[in-house]
């Protein structure tokens, strides 16, 4: 087995369909190979590379190099399998990819790497054995989602105090739209103003808006403005698309006007809209359960109520150290 690092197979390989999972959510498919470089803007590059045996990929591992972590653009790194390899195939694959996480983390003189486990076995998975090999701490992490086969269900198990809540939204939010159908600049500066006061202060460079809207405008996701009857801009819900799997990528509201629920209904709207986009899931995101603030908790709330689904997965990381550390 070897390691391949760049070149046309490697790109090939990302968009192969041996590699579905890969491009399935937009956060490690073509959306997020074009967003996340202009939002870390320099201070983190590209270190992507594949596990090759028999001249086919086995891995494709997306990740990136910052000042001092080895992980995905701030978020833990995940090892896309090929489909219909061999399992003991697959564990010498990880087996490489974890050594050349080694390397990678000494040659750059890195601090951390983090590394997501997602397997559903009930027994160490051949990620987790080699972070174990390393010492890595564990953590339990949720996620939130919404299976988009049957919508009507999903409106029967929202949450039973937020149907009242999208009702209010329904009759008193006016809602516009930025998406390839209405690919409006100047409504998206609109709302890039509304982000940046809501903040207060910008929070990422302008050619990383400017990627955003073109991904919007390209068919990646809509933005979903919710306007009160007065005019004001008051809620703004990014939503970004891979190839199967919407991701509800942020909330911006206005705080001044938090007495009414002014999330709930925008929310609703875009799971409805990304199935019939024709995505097959809705990511909610990661549900925070322990050491965090209490408005981290608050948003994990809001997000359980729209959930169909609470997923389980481990968060793997670990300092650096010796590659003969390293047990195989």
């Amino acid at each position: 087995m070897s390691i391949v690092r760049q070149g046309a197979e490697l790109a090939a390989w990302r968009n192969d369909d041996a590699f579905a999972a890969l491009n399935s959510h937009p956060f490690t498919g073509e959306f997020g190979r074009r967003y996340y470089p202009t939002v870390f803007d320099g201070q983190a590059h590209d270190a992507t590379f594949a596990v090759v045996g028999r001249e086919q990929p086995l891995l494709v591992v997306p990740c990136s190099v910052g000042a001092t972590d080895l992980d995905y653009y701030g978020m833990p790194i995940r090892l896309f399998e090929r489909t219909e390899a061999s399992r003991d195939a697959i564990e010498r694959a990880v087996q490489l990819a974890f050594a050349e996480f080694d390397e990678v983390m000494l040659r750059n003189s890195l601090v951390r790497a983090s590394v997501a486990d997602v397997s559903r076995a009930s027994e160490l998975s051949a990620i987790g054995k080699q972070c174990l090999n390393r010492k890595a701490a564990a953590s339990l992490r949720l996620s939130g989602s919404c299976e988009l086969n049957d919508v009507d269900q999903l409106r029967r198990s929202l949450r039973k105090s937020y149907r009242s809540l999208v009702n209010w939204g329904r009759k008193n939010l006016r809602i516009e739209y930025v998406n390839s159908s209405h690919p409006d600049r100047e409504l998206f500066d609109r709302y890039q103003s509304f982000h940046r006061d809501i903040a207060g202060r910008s929070t990422r460079s302008q050619k990383s808006w400017d990627v955003m809207f073109e991904c919007l405008a390209g068919g990646s996701g809509e933005l979903i403005l919710g306007f009160l009857t007065d005019g004001s801009l008051v809620a703004g819900t990014m939503i970004v698309d891979g190839s199967e799997v919407s991701n509800y990528a942020s909330g911006v509201y206005d705080r001044a006007k938090f007495e009414k629920p002014l999330a709930h209904w925008p929310l609703w709207l875009a799971i409805e809209r990304s199935g019939e986009r024709g995505k097959r899931r809705f990511d909610l995101g990661d549900i925070p359960i322990a050491d965090v603030s209490q408005k981290e908790i608050d948003i994990g709330y809001f997000k359980r109520g729209f959930a169909s689904k609470i997923s389980t997965w481990i968060c793997w990381t670990w300092k650096t150290q010796s590659p003969a550390a390293a047990l195989s």
